[in-house]
């Protein structure tokens, strides 16, 4: 168990010690070339050590797919050997044979850098390792194509998981990754029905794919013939539409003589016509006679206030004489004021009144109604009125 142990936290101590050289270290291309890649920020280097051993832990619990999230990201941030042989791993335990083979040949090829960490160049010499590893691993298939009725194949494709291949490449292994995959094929006039094969690590499975003809294309309809000149199909206008003079009679046929005719209705009055009067006139009214004590209330209100000046010749020496009509001063203009708000409110009820509420503001007088119209008929001609 002790020997296990040191195996699983070995790479981990390499791979932090590596990414801390790393936030020290530039990375400066080798021969003095400088780097294709910008230099993370401390903050990345940290988010990616996190992703590291939460990698790590994921690997533990035999969640290997998590395993390859957290990974994945951490290369992503990083781009390191140390990181991309972790990748590398990580999809080699999720069947993605490809992947991790594409994978190490990148990390294989990483430049090695000046005074880098020892561990990069383990991760390279890893990455290499099992690049050739991977390389003998992965599983590959081979479709060969026939027709059903023994004729030509022409513009054959191959359709593994979706993926069209034509030419060449069509008759060679195509490698995949272990487990199910969808193999179809097409040709011209022909068609081979999709079926589904489980391939196996270091298997190269040939695929037979037998095209069916497809049935023959229907015919294009016949055309039509083409239509007659529109001279051979429309009539004459002047067959079609009669002389105006057989279609309208004279006016005087027409219209009907307008005593016969019935006056419009009469509209009838609003249930509040003999309220308005009342409402127009009664505020009228207030008003007039809030206007009224407003006046007079007014000049009462200025007399008192004289004679209360005159007893007073300064406002610091008065006598007591001019009370009585000071305070009947003050009473009155007060008095005068609410008399001029009632005479107010009353003008603006009346207006309001006069042109809101419905119906006649004298409604013992009603408009006369007249009228006069020309009369023609078999028997004579004249005027109709009506008063």
């Amino acid at each position: 168990m002790k020997t296990l142990a040191s195996k699983r936290t070995r790479p981990l101590v390499l791979l932090v010690a590596a990414l801390a050289m790393s936030s020290v270290l530039p990375m400066i291309a080798h021969a003095g070339e400088p780097s294709a890649r910008l230099e993370p920020s401390a903050a990345d280097k940290e988010t990616a050590r996190t992703l590291v051993g939460l990698g790590h832990d994921k690997t533990k619990q035999s969640d290997f797919a998590g395993a390859l999230d957290a990974y994945n990201q951490a290369h992503a941030i990083m781009g390191v050997p140390t990181t991309g042989i972790l990748l590398a791993l990580a999809q080699t335990k999720v069947e993605q044979l490809l992947e991790a083979h594409d994978t190490c040949v990148q990390v294989a090829l990483m430049p090695a850098q000046r005074n880098e960490p020892a561990a990069f160049a383990k991760a390279r010499a890893k990455a290499k390792s099992l690049a050739a590893e991977l390389a003998l691993r992965i599983p590959s298939l081979l479709a060969t194509l026939e027709a059903a009725d023994g004729g030509q194949l022409e513009d054959a494709k191959v359709v593994i998981d979706g993926v069209e291949l034509t030419g060449l490449s069509a008759t060679l292994p195509r490698k995949v990754n272990p487990g199910a995959h969808v193999v179809a094929a097409t040709a011209k006039r022909y068609r081979a029905e999709p079926m589904t094969l489980n391939v196996a690590e270091k298997d190269t499975q040939p695929v037979r794919l037998v095209l069916q003809p497809l049935p023959p294309e229907p015919l294009p309809p016949e055309p039509l013939p083409p239509e007659p000149p529109p001279a051979l199909i429309a009539p004459p206008p002047a067959l079609i539409v009669p002389p105006p003079a057989l279609i309208a009679p004279p006016p005087a046929l027409i219209a009907p003589p307008p005593a016969l005719i019935a006056p419009p209705p009469r509209v009838p009055e609003s249930p509040n016509a003999a309220i308005k009067p009342w409402l127009v006139w009664g505020s009228f009214g207030v008003g007039a006679v809030g206007f009224v004590t407003w006046v007079v209330t007014g000049g009462l209100s200025l007399s008192a206030a004289s004679r209360a000046r005159d007893l007073c010749p300064s406002l610091l020496n008065c006598s007591e004489a001019a009370r009585p009509d000071y305070d009947r001063a003050i009473t009155l203009a007060n008095a005068s004021n609410v008399a001029l708000v009632f005479g107010g409110l009353g003008a603006v009820a009346g207006t309001v009144s006069a042109f809101v509420v419905p119906g006649p503001m004298f409604p013992g007088f009603t408009k006369a109604q007249a009228s006069i119209a020309p009369y023609l008929g078999p028997t004579g001609m004249g005027l109709v009125g009506t008063f």
